[in-house]
């Protein structure tokens, strides 16, 4: 499948949650691109009971755990729903103002493999690409339950910034999301987050607090055996966490030309 036929699966036509698909990595995918199955055994994954017509899911885990995960609760009757918005390294154009005459970037199309990505996206793209025909075989409803994908590690965690890098960190906001009110008139009561840990991030409990504020309940699950869900709610961000918050994505994090998150920093940070 070439990518306009891969997102075609990911948001089909019709498709309740189809809207809520970030076309930004399936631009990636080209006749190069080598699929990525699932070859680790997430026997917890079993324990997750199908998907129920009133609980919707947020899948926060790291990398591809995130796809194949919901490739496993699509099995089990739910629709994942891909939110990735940062770009890969590979074919990002540089914008007009990226550094080529300080030496920082090569002149060209494309920016060189050797600028390493903050956070590493291809191999996303490539179970992205590698699970649609799994997924298209499923031939789930088009309002099953949604499995809303994140990648746990979009703020760079752990990893030091240095020039020359491909500044591809991400934050998510409410508005990337249904909202509550339209998750209700849906049937959805209840949303599942499976996250990393225990805390959600910070974007994400954002998220949240609007959800939980028009009455959907949230629960909580970390990888491991035992499901058991707990209920969340996350408290108030401070005025100064919101504004923090806020210079940090409107400022702090670079995007490209083509809407995504993704450029080579700069000398000037």
């Amino acid at each position: 499948m070439n990518k306009e036929q891969v997102y075609a699966v990911w948001a089909p036509e019709g498709g309740v949650w189809s809207n809520w698909v970030k076309p930004v990595l399936f631009a990636y995918i080209t006749d190069a691109t080598r699929g990525l199955s699932d070859s680790e055994s997430q026997d917890w994954a079993q324990a997750v009971p199908a998907a129920s017509r009133d609980t919707g899911m947020v899948i926060d885990l790291e990398g591809l755990r995130g796809v194949f995960f919901g490739m496993r609760m699509a099995r089990k009757g739910y629709r994942p729903v891909p939110l990735y918005n940062a770009c890969p390294r590979e074919k990002v154009a540089p914008s007009p103002d990226d550094p080529v005459r300080l030496g920082l970037i090569d002149s060209g199309d494309v920016i060189p493999q050797r600028y390493p990505p903050v956070v590493e996206m291809s191999p996303i793209v490539s179970a992205l690409a590698g699970a649609a025909d799994d997924l298209r075989g499923l031939a789930l409803p088009s309002d099953a339950p949604p499995a809303f994908l994140l990648d746990w590690r979009r703020g760079g965690a752990g990893k030091e910034l240095s020039i020359g890098m491909f500044d591809n960190r991400s934050v998510i906001f409410p508005s990337d999301f249904p909202s509550a009110a339209f998750l209700k008139e849906r049937g959805i009561r209840t949303m599942l987050i499976i996250s990393e840990t225990h805390t959600p991030e910070f974007d994400l409990a954002a998220v949240l607090r609007e959800w939980i504020a028009t009455g959907l309940e949230i629960r909580i699950q970390i990888p491991g055996p035992l499901w058991a869900p707990k209920e969340i709610s996350p408290p108030a961000a401070s005025w100064f966490q919101r504004a923090w918050f806020w210079i940090h994505a409107h400022l702090g994090l670079p995007r490209n030309s083509s809407g995504g998150y993704g450029r080579v920093r700069r000398a000037s940070g």
